[in-house]
């Protein structure tokens, strides 16, 4: 079972650019190659969502790591985790015809403040679309 702690603290590196660290920590080997394709999907997670912090934007990134499962040409499940707050094991998201996306923790608890606001499963699953699920079955749900 991954530790989601370790993802994230590895998202916080690299979302605050500090990937020299990863190359110098051998726990987080098996990501060394996969690098600068998540620093690319993540540079693209920037410019479409600016100003959101770097918590916001590695929570996406862990996500993204060990969660992101696709179901459907426009459907995907996240996995949720009791350490960013989530109140369920699961979330669907959804693409709509229009190109957006729809998570269902909108109808949860929060959820209409959430909804204002583009969450942190939805983020995964536009990163990890970004980034073509390269070396999702390292981590899959």
């Amino acid at each position: 079972m991954v530790d989601i702690r370790k993802i994230y603290r590895l998202s916080l590196f690299i979302v605050r650019d500090k990937v020299d660290f990863i190359y110098s920590y051998s726990e987080f080997g098996q990501l060394i190659d996969f690098i600068p394709i998540i620093v690319d999907g993540l540079s693209y997670l920037k410019e479409k969502f600016p100003n959101k912090s770097d918590s916001w934007y590695a929570r996406a990134l862990a996500r993204a790591l060990v969660g992101v499962k696709k179901v459907s040409s426009n459907h995907w499940l996240v996995k949720g985790f009791k350490y960013f707050g989530d109140s369920s094991s699961l979330y669907n998201i959804v693409q709509l015809k229009d190109g957006k996306y729809v998570c269902d923790c909108y109808s949860r608890a929060f959820g209409f403040y959430r909804r204002g606001k583009v969450c942190t499963h939805i983020a995964s699953v536009i990163l990890a679309r970004k980034m073509k699920y390269n070396f999702l079955d390292l981590y899959m749900i």
